[in-house]
């Protein structure tokens, strides 16, 4: 018999992960993935509905300076129907049961919300008398009434010029 001076060596064993470690390890990362998705969409979702929120904040102080900014710069405001015309500036509101809309040549701004009620200058709302209160009731998204109110004080040469519009 021949002997061989080498010797076998048995391959040296690598220290590693069972299949059972391994499985573990890749169910927990699958849980933190999930639940790490799951956050970033609810954190998503709120972070959406604040700027919805602030959006329509916004649209309504913008619509409240709009108003005031209108009433301010009119010669008198007349109201016909369910509408009221801004003499002198060329701006309509018109109040339908859920929306508000405003007309300013070509433009229109819509706004949700209601005319809840206006007092002309003797008190009866007949058609073209001047207007002197609006009330208008804007409806937030969450369904809450908040009111505003609007003057428009009229002096007597206002009035007379009123008088001749008609």
């Amino acid at each position: 018999m021949i002997k061989n001076n080498r010797t076998y060596k048995r391959p040296v064993k690598l220290k590693g992960f069972t299949l059972l470690e391994t499985l573990f390890v890749v169910l927990l990362t699958a849980i933190v993935i999930s639940l790490t998705f799951v956050y970033f969409n609810t954190f998503q979702k709120y972070i959406q509905s604040q700027n919805n929120i602030m959006n329509y904040e916004l649209e309504v102080l913008r619509f409240e300076s709009l108003m005031n900014y209108d009433i301010d710069r009119c010669a008198f405001i007349t109201q016909n129907g369910n509408a009221i015309t801004m003499e002198g500036i060329h701006v309509a509101y018109e109040f339908f049961e859920m929306y508000l809309v405003r007309h300013q040549y070509e433009n229109t701004d819509t706004l949700k919300g209601k005319r809840i009620d206006w007092l002309t200058e003797t008190e009866e709302a007949d058609n073209d008398e001047l207007v002197k209160t609006i009330e208008v009731a804007i409806t937030d998204l969450k369904n809450r009434q908040r009111n505003y109110i609007f003057f428009k004080d009229y002096d007597i040469k206002t009035k007379f010029e009123a008088f001749k519009h008609r």
